[in-house]
């Protein structure tokens, strides 16, 4: 098996069965695998949170290392030269409950109910965003780099460092980030997020950026993961193990941190804090009966629909991106995110009776701006639905989302979610397995 591999080109994983032996033989090369250690039993697979309910105890695989497991031992070695590699065991940090169910019917649900409790735990863990606030303040250039969910919340980060911190940093898309990388140097920090810590365009990137000295910090939840080990700097996002293929708490986490981060920076963690903290209070009333009631009453208005545009400005512009990403993933609706100042610059054209249209209308300066941009599609036809702390007369249909100053998107995000989610069961589907979707794109 060793020969055949390296024959091969191309990313990797692969497990071959021995029956007779009972012996596994595994080899990764940048797919990812991990060995679970049981008591009398050993485990493979490709992805830590599986093997929660049989073991915490694993080791995340390099590349070019091959592993013979049986049910009682574990070998590593070089698939190269076949030299002997010590076994690396660290112990996960999940719950095994975390990992299943319980009385939700899918793990999507679940998963946008426990985001209060994700966001409360990330406002306790203060020192480990000082580190990297710290390093922020050093750099001369920062770089937030994401992809997919993992994008927007990067570029949040860009909104809300300029907003609090008064600070200047740069965002890119993963895939696209390792085609402009000639100005890093060694005083360069890239802060690259991510769920998984697998995706591979996050890791060809941030491997080109190391080579030319930048210094490499992963927002990253799942901890041991390959960006994890690649980084020189780690922050969890503590999410815990997210299944559904679709982000939802991972994304939330990761904007808990760029807004706790975005005050580390300005010397005021603490009213960091009392922010997230609104944010809580107003996800919990998102996530009320009442609340709930409202949007599946909304998503049965919507599901026979073809098109949904959603539009913001500021921070409601990845808010946009992210719930129009959302709808698309689960409800296979084609959304389109928007910035609402460009639709007079071409989406207009596309406006007619019935057209529907979300707008987030938080109670920041963008306001009256994202007000207009609703006005605009109201005057062509279109069906607004108002996501706001006020209604308006402009408003067909609203979501009312208590205010939590910057930290607004948090609860914003969440409305988008759950309208996304009973579009999706509404029509019949199952929101945690898209159709052509994985949770881990290791693929390029």
């Amino acid at each position: 098996m060793r020969r055949t591999f390296n024959e091969m080109e191309g990313l990797n994983a692969i497990i071959i069965i021995n029956s007779h032996d009972q012996m596994l033989v595994a080899i990764r090369n940048g797919s990812p695998l991990v060995i679970g250690f049981g008591k009398g039993e050993n485990f493979l697979a490709s992805d830590a949170s599986a093997l929660l309910p049989h073991t915490k105890t694993v080791h995340f695989m390099e590349d070019n290392e091959m592993a013979v497991v049986a049910k009682d031992r574990v070998t590593i070695s070089h698939v190269k030269t076949g030299k002997p590699i010590g076994v690396s065991k660290q112990q996960l940090i999940w719950k095994a409950s975390e990992a299943e169910k319980g009385r939700y019917p899918h793990f999507m649900l679940k998963e946008i109910y426990e985001q209060p409790d994700v966001v409360t735990g990330i406002a306790s863990r203060i020192g480990e965003v000082e580190l990297l606030a710290s390093k922020i303040r050093l750099a001369h250039g920062t770089y937030f780099v994401g992809c997919g969910t993992a994008s927007y919340a990067a570029l949040a980060g860009t909104y809300l460092f300029s907003k609090i911190a008064n600070r200047h940093v740069n965002f890119a898309i993963g895939s696209e980030f390792g085609y402009h990388l000639n100005f890093l140097n060694k005083k360069s920090l890239v802060i690259a997020i991510s769920q998984s810590g697998e995706t591979m365009d996050i890791l060809e990137s941030v491997k080109k950026a190391k080579e030319r000295g930048a210094t490499i910090c992963a927002l990253v939840n799942v901890v041991g993961s390959s960006l994890y080990r690649l980084a020189d700097v780690q922050l969890p996002i503590g999410a815990g193990p997210e299944k559904g293929v679709a982000s939802t708490k991972a994304f939330i986490g990761m904007l808990a941190h760029m807004t706790l981060l975005a005050y580390a920076c300005s010397g005021n963690v603490k009213e960091g804090k009392r922010v997230l903290s609104l944010a809580v209070k107003s996800m919990k009333a998102v996530l009320s009966d009442q609340s709930v009631d409202h949007i599946i009453e909304l998503s049965k208005k919507l599901k026979a629909k073809e098109h949904i545009c959603v539009i913001g400005r500021g921070l409601s512009y990845p808010t946009a991106l992210e719930t129009a990403l959302k709808i698309k993933e689960i409800s296979y609706i084609h959304a389109e995110g928007l910035a609402a100042g460009e639709l007079k610059h071409g989406p207009l054209a596309l406006v007619e009776k019935g057209t529907i249209c979300i707008a987030f209308l938080p109670n920041d300066e963008t306001y009256g701006a994202n007000l207009a941009g609703a006005m605009e599609m109201k005057a062509r036809g279109g069906f607004i639905i108002g996501i706001s702390h006020k209604p308006h007369g402009v408003f067909d249909f609203f979501i009312p989302v208590l205010d939590a100053r910057e930290a607004t998107i948090i609860p914003n995000i969440v409305a988008g979610q759950l309208l996304a989610y009973y579009l999706s069961t509404l029509k019949g589907l199952d929101p945690d397995k898209p159709r052509n979707l994985a949770k881990s794109v290791t693929v390029k």
